[in-house]
């Protein structure tokens, strides 16, 4: 199949309204060298020398490990990673979540980019201050399915969809125990509850409740059904019985017994 030569969206990427940089596709092009042309496209002409300065590429027995900063001028990360989608898409892939992934394939990487704002920030007196956008790439040497590679996309930020089904496997187990945990809690007011009742409905019972962090104490002076008069005598700071809150005066309220608790 005869290459042409792509132009990467001049884009207007909607998602930001802003335009990110031109850059063409060569043909065969690995993901290091355009990984390194992204870089010094996107950036401005000053920020050109300054990202070209932050850029490193290691040489690994099994894979190339590239990192660098670019400085766009629109700080759009989107049209970055729509640069590597389309970069993706010439050599056979299909760009997700930061993996090139073999068309056909669901965890055959041909390589692997972590695309993140790095916290830095260049001034401009055109653009004001632009948020550099860090670039790791990391491209095999040997294989697709050696470890040390298979390792390396791994630590950068790659999940396979094994990894992927255990990490929702366990989420929906925590899940699952806190609701089982939510529920026993229930499960224990409303035992504490059923318990109290009939001594809760008593004239001169002890009773206290808590709301916003303050332990109100008080007692039953008349019963009606579910509800009963309270005279609310004392007001304390949870767990600090001498600090009581400001404001508070002793006062009588009807009240529903169940959000009461008997207290000593």
């Amino acid at each position: 199949m005869k290459f042409m030569t792509l132009t990467l969206m001049s884009v207007l990427v909607t998602l930001s309204g802003c335009s990110t940089s031109e850059i063409q596709l060569k043909k065969n092009e690995d993901a290091i060298n355009f990984s390194k042309r992204v870089i010094k496209g996107n950036s401005s002409a000053l920020g050109k020398l300054v990202a070209s300065a932050m850029t490193k590429t290691t040489q690994k027995s099994s894979y190339t490990y590239f990192t660098g900063e670019t400085i766009p001028l629109n700080n759009d990360i989107n049209g970055i990673r729509t640069q590597f989608a389309t970069h993706c898409s010439s050599v056979g892939g299909k760009f997700e979540g930061g993996a090139c992934k073999k068309i056909g394939s669901n965890d055959t990487v041909l390589y692997f980019v972590n695309l993140k704002h790095t916290g830095k920030i260049y001034n401009t007196t055109t653009y004001g201050a632009v948020k550099h956008v860090g670039i790791s790439t990391i491209s095999p040497k040997k294989g697709l399915n050696d470890p040390a590679y298979r390792k390396a996309i791994r630590d950068l930020g790659y999940i396979s969809p094994t990894h992927e089904k255990l990490i929702n496997r366990l989420d929906q187990q925590l899940a699952n125990k806190k609701s089982e945990m939510r529920q026993r809690v229930l499960n224990e007011k409303l035992d504490r509850h059923n318990r109290e009742l009939p001594y809760k409905k008593k004239i001169g019972a002890k009773i206290c409740t808590v709301r916003d962090n303050i332990n109100y104490i008080g007692y039953v002076e008349r019963i009606a059904e579910e509800k009963v008069q309270i005279r609310i005598s004392h007001a304390h700071v949870v767990n600090y019985p001498s600090m009581s809150p400001g404001g508070f005066k002793p006062s009588i309220i009807w009240a529903n017994v169940s959000i009461w608790n008997l207290c000593e």
